[in-house]
């Protein structure tokens, strides 16, 4: 067969995603397919890859009906990108669950048969295997990465609990927890704030921007003394609430309300 194609079913199990693919003989990117054969909605019931997937069993064609796939886009697709004159498609079946499928499709017909498909399928058998072997290593590795995070982070707060216990200065605290999140974050900024003796207005008590200490007093006010007040914005919500917040994106819609959180990105530049 010149032409091959694994679809395995995406996490949601909604769609049927190509991953990888010869056609002609010769390895292609997804980018090389048509887009309704690189991803297909397994909703989409009639068409032969959804059907081999949803049945669990191995579907054989060697007798191509042009007419019927006008009906059929997905294969229609497929059988214009590749112009085969027989097809096999074999479902991925891991402890009696399709978890995708594969398809070969030649242009001799002579070189296919239906009394073929068993060897295709143990090829799909061992193709199963591979792919659920791989899965394993990857949930080692991600299980030994989430270890070692674990591990080092304990540490962390080990060496930051030891420098506060022996009066250590806050700037040094706030370089330790900064040295350690420099390879996580790379360039970053961490400041502390505190309320001040009025409990009306958090104030900044040190600085660091890409592990260099800032002078506090070079700062402007609306970024150092910050109102205990709503219109604060995000520190004052922390704060009240005692709980974290994270913004994976900062827009400015999100700052429209607030303009401490403006002054504040707009000083950092963040």
């Amino acid at each position: 067969a010149r032409n091959v194609a694994l679809y395995l079913v995406d996490q949601g199990g909604s769609r049927l995603v190509f991953r990888c693919g010869y056609t002609a003989g010769k390895q292609q990117n997804d980018d090389a397919y048509p887009e309704l054969i690189r991803s297909v909605p397994v909703s989409d019931r009639e068409n032969s890859l959804v059907r081999c997937y949803l049945r669990g069993r191995s579907l054989f064609q060697d007798r191509i009906d042009t007419e019927l796939m006008q009906e059929l886009p997905v294969d229609q697709a497929l059988y214009e990108h590749w112009a085969y004159g027989w097809l096999a498609l074999v479902p991925l079946t891991l402890k009696g669950q399709s978890i995708g499928i594969i398809a070969w499709a030649g242009e001799d017909r002579s070189r296919m048969s239906r009394s073929d498909m068993p060897f295709l399928e143990s090829v799909a058998d061992i193709i199963t295997g591979a792919l659920h072997n791989l899965q394993l290593l990857e949930q080692v590795q991600e299980k030994q990465s989430i270890a070692e995070q674990e591990a080092q982070a304990t540490e962390m707060l080990a060496d930051l609990s030891r420098k506060a216990l022996e009066g250590g200065k806050l700037e040094e605290v706030v370089r330790s927890l900064s040295d350690f999140l420099k390879p996580m974050l790379g360039y970053h900024g961490v400041t502390i704030y505190f309320p001040d003796d009025s409990a009306e207005a958090l104030v900044q008590r040190t600085v660091m921007e890409d592990g260099k200490t800032l002078d506090i007093g070079s700062l402007p006010d609306p970024v150092r003394v910050i109102p205990m007040v709503p219109g604060s914005g995000s520190l004052h919500r922390v704060f009240r609430r005692g709980k974290p917040m994270y913004f994976p994106e900062i827009t400015d819609e999100l700052q429209a309300n607030s303009p401490v959180d403006k002054a504040i990105r707009q000083y950092f530049g963040f």
